[in-house]
């Protein structure tokens, strides 16, 4: 009688647990990605936001108050194509949004795709969605954004669907790589973008907590000017899409887009896991236009919290808070507008920053080394091509020269270094293994390394001082620097309990760690499994 009572408790238990098991994978994964989001934003600007948007998630989830990108150029391609591989761009290949590609003798999209327009085939690896189809069929995997890179990347090689924002005809859109889903048209009949003509986005954030309006450098809003209220065109014209680009209309538009998506496709409706991505974009071209210490920007973060905390609360509603996990995280940070912190401020000095010109650069980079090696000698045109932070020299120059590349090198590479505005510049070839060469510190090389994928790298990388950008617009990203790097980390849902962890991770080890929910193993990523706490439901 006692072996029978302990072989039915064995029994019992057994149940239970594979019960327990069962319950805890989420029927529905959401990653949001909120395009440049530094991840100080969290702690600077919580006390104007409600308690239901991000703060919900932050007091009621996983914080990761330390989470920074491990590699050197922090754009958003690289950035989204990390996020659901684990991999940074030396496994991904996606080393830049457009990178130079030897083999065609071409700088290329990093989603273009002369077959089907737009498609993931030029990312190396897949997702932890092409995992997940792989061992569940009849799982799905969606991802939407504004930005055709944030959707096509974060969905993998064949999600169930990718959509993203046609600019041109003003409506949401995929390519013949995928399949079109049929619901499309209606969302595209029923919520255009022409609900937004003529609508002002108002400031409502309380001046004593508001960033100083018309900060010295931003844009003005399309139309208008620095100051709010900023007015939407009233007419269907380039300002309207302008307009809409930059205001929080389009972060409620994707919203919009993303709960048609859960309703037409029934995601998380069943026991199988899906998967969700979402790019909020907006965020980025806010930032772009208006810089990080903006009040646009701030006052757009007001209102995605708004919206955040509106689809918070449609999950509950559709899928139950224990059935879903929500992550946040962001492709990359920003750094300040050059101008504004190159002027002396209050009681500290200006500092050392300001713009470069990828042609002048390029053109200086020539000139030095028709000088240097061809003196009294016919020009050459010694660059093929310089995609930052690739430069990739024309080898038939260099084989016509009859001087070794390496010493052409590492002339250029002493040339480089001492141009206004340049800190960095190593060749590849000098870190493989673990070598850094001098004066970079090992942290740096290990940076720059995780870009390195051998058939797109150049034979010289550069980046920018702290604090110099390429470009026109306000503010830029792509460096090494902290800034670039810091993003937020927060999970939320799926018995996932309160806690504020310290540590430092990287949005690398957000893919391996939900592998590990769904019993899926990712091999040979760059990513960690985290260890988050975590109650657990019964069936």
């Amino acid at each position: 009688m006692r072996f029978l009572k302990t072989s039915l408790l064995k029994i019992f238990l057994l149940l239970a647990i594979s019960q327990i098991s069962f319950a805890q994978k989420p029927k529905l994964i959401v990653v949001i990605s909120y395009d440049q989001m530094r991840g100080d934003y969290i702690e600077r600007w919580g006390n104007t936001w409600s308690k239901d948007g991000f703060l919900k998630i932050k007091n009621e989830g996983a914080y990761f108050k330390n989470c920074f990108f491990e590699h050197a150029t922090n754009m958003t391609g690289p950035g989204h194509a990390t996020l659901l591989t684990g991999c940074y761009p030396a496994k991904t290949g996606i080393v830049s949004n457009d990178f130079y590609e030897p083999s065609i003798d071409k700088i290329i999209y990093c989603c273009e795709d002369s077959t089907y327009g737009r498609s993931p085939r030029n990312m190396k690896t897949v997702t932890l969605g092409d995992m997940l189809l792989n061992n569940s069929t009849k799982s799905k995997v969606f991802s939407i954004a504004l930005k055709d890179r944030a959707a096509i990347l974060m969905a993998g090689q064949r999600p169930t669907g990718a959509i993203w924002f046609d600019a041109e005809k003003g409506e949401f859109t995929t390519s013949s790589y995928y399949q079109r889903p049929a619901w499309l048209n209606d969302f595209n009949d029923f919520q255009p973008m022409m609900q937004y003509t003529g609508l002002t986005w108002n400031a409502v954030i309380a001046d004593s907590l508001a960033q100083f309006d018309a900060v010295k450098y931003e844009a003005n809003f399309p139309g208008g000017t620095m100051m709010f209220p900023h007015a939407l065109s009233k007419e269907p014209d380039s300002l309207l899409l302008e307009g809409y680009y930059l205001s929080p209309y389009s972060v409620d538009h994707i919203f919009q887009l993303a709960n048609f998506t859960i309703e037409k496709e029934q995601l998380g409706a069943d026991s199988l896991t899906d998967i969700f991505c979402i790019g909020v974009s907006t965020t980025d071209e806010v930032g772009h236009a208006f810089g990080p210490d903006s009040r646009e920007l701030q006052e757009l973060y007001v209102h995605c919290d708004k919206i955040l905390g509106d689809f918070i609360e449609y999950l509950d509603e559709k899928v139950g808070r224990e059935n879903y996990q929500i992550v946040i995280t962001s492709d990359h940070g920003v750094g300040p507008i050059p101008e504004l912190i190159a002027e002396p401020q209050h009681s500290r000095p200006g500092l050392d920053a300001g713009r470069l010109k990828g042609k002048d650069v390029k053109k200086a980079m020539n000139d030095y080394l028709n000088e240097t090696f061809l003196k009294g000698k016919p020009e050459e045109n010694w660059i093929q091509a310089f995609s930052p932070p690739n430069i990739f020299l024309n080898i038939s120059a260099v084989r016509a020269s009859m001087i070794s590349q390496q010493k052409i090198v590492d002339s250029l590479k002493s040339f480089v270094t001492r141009q206004t505005g340049f800190g960095i510049a190593v060749g590849p070839l000098e870190l493989m293994g673990d070598k850094c060469p001098a004066p970079l510190d090992s942290a740096t090389c290990a940076l720059i390394r995780n870009d390195v994928y051998p058939p797109r790298a150049g034979q010289l990388m550069t980046y920018p001082k702290p604090y110099w950008i390429y470009g026109s617009r306000p503010t830029a990203h792509g460096t090494p620097y902290d800034y670039d790097r810091f993003v937020p980390l927060m999970l939320f849902g799926g018995g996932i309990v309160p806690q504020v962890r310290k540590e430092r991770v990287a949005p690398a080890d957000i893919a391996p760690t939900l592998a590990r929910e769904l019993d899926i193993e990712m091999r040979d990523v760059h990513g960690r499994v985290l260890k988050i706490e975590k109650k657990v439901f019964k069936k």
